[in-house]
């Protein structure tokens, strides 16, 4: 089976090789976009362009990260539930831990697709065609698509947490603190 963090990364290549392909160049308005300053610039920034690509590979990296920094920690625990964490045996853990994981890999991939749809409705927007109904479902599917990951990753992993509760993995001695 194909891991989620692995779909995510190839979402971010393809960003990338769609951003470098569409590359506008210099020339191109985009009405769009405004400077600090207040002014509307008169062509298209590399800056401008590849920030997007650059903003989605900053936050999928960082939401992998967290999900493979969480495989060491169990903080994602309130503390009455972090103490019954410690008594689980090491394979009942990693069941649980591997459950979190899985939960926040999964949000990598609504967070990489919006950020490719914003892509690809700038470059509508710079060439002058507006596809806008299919932008707006894209964008409207990627945030829906969050918002159930928002609702259903909490209690998919309460659920591997009170499988394993219940199912009497716990070991009779207690980890050191942090584990």
């Amino acid at each position: 089976m194909i891991r989620t963090s692995t779909i995510a990364l190839v979402l971010l290549a393809s960003h990338w090789i769609l951003a470098l392909v569409l590359w506008p160049g210099s020339g191109h308005p985009l009405p769009i976009e405004e400077e600090l300053r207040g002014q509307i610039p008169t062509e298209l920034t590399w800056w401008s362009w590849f920030s997007l690509p650059l903003g989605s590979l900053t936050l999928v990296i960082a939401v992998l990260l967290l999900a493979r920094w969480m495989d060491r920690t169990p903080l994602f625990l309130g503390l009455r539930e972090r103490m019954r964490f410690r008594r689980l045996e090491p394979a009942a853990r990693e069941r649980v831990l591997s459950a979190v994981q899985d939960a926040l890999e999964g949000f990598s991939l609504p967070v990489a697709t919006l950020f490719l749809l914003i892509q690809v409705g700038v470059n509508e927007a710079v060439a002058g065609r507006t596809s806008l109904p299919w932008t707006l479902g894209g964008l409207l599917l990627s945030m829906l698509w969050f918002s159930a990951l928002a609702i259903t990753s909490p209690r998919r992993v309460r659920k591997v947490l009170e499988e394993e509760w219940e199912g009497g993995s716990e070991s009779s001695e207690v980890s050191p603190p942090g584990t």
